[in-house]
């Protein structure tokens, strides 16, 4: 559940709570406080404002009687509606919120309101392996290359499948590459055609307006006159039925109350369990109708029996309903009716409270077994009869009565199977198209790399290219990095021996060059290791590298470490310089090691130079990816090839040059960057 929904609800019942203990001042006082809701947020005070701030969210508003004013068909009190039909209600104005609130996205407008319940059901019976993938594309948790083109300069808006734009609609309806998929589901191919773009975009259950309008119906159904009676029955039966009762948003319930003058003598014995018969020659139907509010079972049982004792006969209720014996028990035993605000039906409750507690009066209630063989010796025969022609009653009233509002929710019945059952299978094909999807990038990949290509590696030649060349002043900034004076003019100077391209690797994936491969050429150039942070957690950064301390033993560090600091030092040195010394320092993932036999696609940058002693760097990666023997993780240290070094550095290092008057130096340029960027 979203959690500003649950702290609402939570605000709903808290606000019940208080206003149904609260004497008649104090209510009025909280319902003119929290329909006082146009204040800005800062000036909220108390819970009422709070309350009322709250309901705001929902497109409700608290009126000074307590009732609530909300944009949809039901009517509701803060304090006399049941509480399990205010959270509903609250539930189905939070979605219509969610909707009005993404509705200015794009194929999103005019977005109807979503079936949560019914969306998350279906959902939750997709095995969890599934769900996750499934569940992205329910909330568009992931961008198309259309959408990542608008940010990033280096992305096709094009399918890296085919040549189509890249959409939701192309992904799911038209993309051949994942053609075998669709084909298993051709109903909902159909479907997704055939309606609007929102099922494909936004794949959930929709609510049908209908059947709002229709619940309103239900909720100002009213209640029967009841037949006078010229004699006083022994007892009253009643019963309930319900249509459809699996389907919450469907289903419709009645009643029935039934008398008779006769005795259990009076009746053929061969017509004991013909209930259409006794019905109609031998029964009286003292009311019979639709359940007014909430369509169920228990609250068509409760309705019949409330209805029937507030004739004031006092005379037993028979009833094959459990819940409503537990009922009645729970109003006997409940002095003070607020006590009873958090149960269902706690308007129908009220009712027998009244009558019980108020009135005085007795509310008999006793229960009998339904659909039971009747026997004229049964002890109780006479109880199985009239529950037997109650149910009768209120199946007929079930069936005929209102009868073009009842045909026409079945038929939404039937219309919101249909679009469950295609749903079911649209999550099924979402989660094999995203499965296939991940199969074809790893092919693509794999496809790509099948035989290494050290010699074309080797042989890699930039026309034109572009070199990054540093001021000499800028030079004197090496006493200031982290890392150390003579790492740093080392890099500096190794980076000015790159020879860029002008444009980067446009292919999906990039080849380009990983920080791994720069990091192995600076070695090879430089004949100099990389410096490795070895403070601990939360301390602060300490790099050491064997050029300063020979006892240092660096290859008892991951290699990926040093790769990690390597990147770092170059962005590092970038930021203190205010200069580029690379094309782009924005993170990719690259091919690069995989064609060179490495099992992985590594981050680094779309751009790859040509690099001194480039032959040798090849040569020792592609050696050093033999003995990983596939593994994904490069935890040990390359060989470095011993020769001439063709980069060397000229620094004088500073006296004292410690790591802290390193870091002292480092803050005092952060703050001339600082206060440069505020000019």
């Amino acid at each position: 559940m979203d959690p500003e929904l649950c702290v609402i609800q939570l605000a709903l019942k808290e606000a019940r709570t208080f206003l149904g203990e609260a004497d008649a001042d104090s209510r009025r006082l909280f319902y003119r406080m929290a329909s006082t809701n146009r204040v800005r947020y800062s000036q909220i005070v108390g819970p009422a404002m709070a309350l009322g701030a709250y309901l705001a969210k929902l497109g409700w508003k608290l009126t000074m009687t307590g009732a609530i004013e909300c944009q949809q068909f039901h009517h509701l009190h803060i304090v006399h509606s049941n509480q399990d039909e205010l959270l509903d209600s609250s539930e189905a104005a939070w979605m219509t919120h969610v909707s009005m609130s993404i509705a200015n996205r794009k194929h999103l407008r005019n977005l109807p309101p979503i079936d949560r319940q019914a969306t998350c059901s279906i959902f939750s019976r997709l095995h969890h392996n599934k769900q996750r993938s499934v569940g992205l594309d329910i909330c568009i948790g992931y961008m198309t290359n259309q959408q990542k083109a608008h940010f990033d300069e280096l992305q096709s808006e094009k399918c890296q499948y085919c040549d189509a734009h890249d959409s939701v609609e192309h992904r799911v309806l038209s993309c051949p590459a994942t053609a075998a998929v669709r084909s298993s589901y051709p109903e909902v191919c159909d479907f997704l055609e055939q309606h609007d773009m929102i099922h494909t975009v936004l794949p959930v259950l929709y609510k049908d307006p209908e059947v709002e309008a229709y619940a309103a119906v239900f909720e100002t159904f009213p209640e029967p006159d009841c037949t006078p009676l010229t004699y006083k029955p022994v007892c009253f039966f009643t019963d309930g039925s319900c249509h459809l009762p699996q389907d919450r948003t469907h289903c419709w319930a009645s009643y029935a109350i039934v008398c008779t003058h006769h005795q259990l003598h009076d009746l053929p014995v061969d017509k004991l369990e013909d209930a259409p018969w006794l019905l109609h020659n031998c029964f009286d139907t003292l009311a019979a109708s639709h359940v007014t509010g909430k369509q169920n079972i228990a609250r068509a049982e409760l309705m019949a029996a409330v209805i029937a004792h507030e004739l004031e006969l006092e005379i037993p209720v028979v009833t094959d309903s459990q819940y409503v014996i537990s009922a009645h028990a729970a109003v006997e035993n409940t002095p003070h009716s607020w006590k009873l605000h958090k149960k269902k039906n706690y308007d129908l409750l009220k009712r027998l409270h009244v009558l019980h507690w108020e009135k005085r009066r007795d509310i008999p209630v006793r229960k009998v077994r339904a659909h039971q063989s009747i026997s004229p010796q049964d002890a109780d025969a006479f109880e199985k009869v009239g529950n037997r022609v109650a149910d009768c009653a209120a199946n007929l009233t079930q069936k005929y009565l209102a009868k073009p509002v009842t045909q026409a929710l079945t038929k939404l019945s039937q219309e919101c199977s249909h679009s469950k059952s295609i749903l079911t299978q649209h999550y099924q094909m979402r989660y094999e198209l995203a499965e296939l999807r991940k199969r074809l990038d790893s092919e693509a990949v794999t496809h790509v790399v099948a035989d290494t290509k050290e010699q074309q590696f080797i042989d890699y030649h930039v026309s034109n290219p572009v070199m990054y060349t540093i001021p000499a002043n800028l030079f004197e900034l090496v006493h200031v990095s982290r890392w150390g004076s003579l790492y740093s003019d080392l890099l500096l100077r190794w980076l000015q021996t790159l020879q860029w391209p002008r444009q980067p690797d446009r292919r999906k994936p990039a080849v380009g060059i990983t920080w791994l491969e720069l990091a192995c050429n600076f070695m090879v150039t430089t004949q100099h290791t990389i410096p490795i942070n070895t403070a601990e957690r939360g301390q602060q950064a300490c790099y050491r590298w064997v050029e300063d301390d020979i006892t240092f033993d660096n290859r008892s560090f991951s290699f990926t470490l040093a790769t990690n600091s390597f990147r770092d030092s170059i962005e590092h040195l970038q930021y203190l310089l205010q200069v580029d010394v690379l094309p782009t320092m924005r993170p990719q993932k690259v091919t690069a090691i995989r064609q060179m036999g490495g099992n992985a696609t590594k981050q680094g940058i779309p751009y790859r130079p040509m690099m001194e002693y480039q032959a040798q760097t090849i040569r020792m990666l592609t050696e050093y990816f033999k003995q990983q023997n596939g593994s994904r993780s490069f935890d040990t240290w390359p060989t470095v090839p011993r020769q001439e070094p063709c980069v060397l550095s000229h620094v004088t290092l500073p006296p004292g040059d410690t790591q802290a008057a390193r870091m002292r130096r480092y803050h005092i340029r952060r703050k001339q960057i600082k206060q440069t960027r505020q000019r």
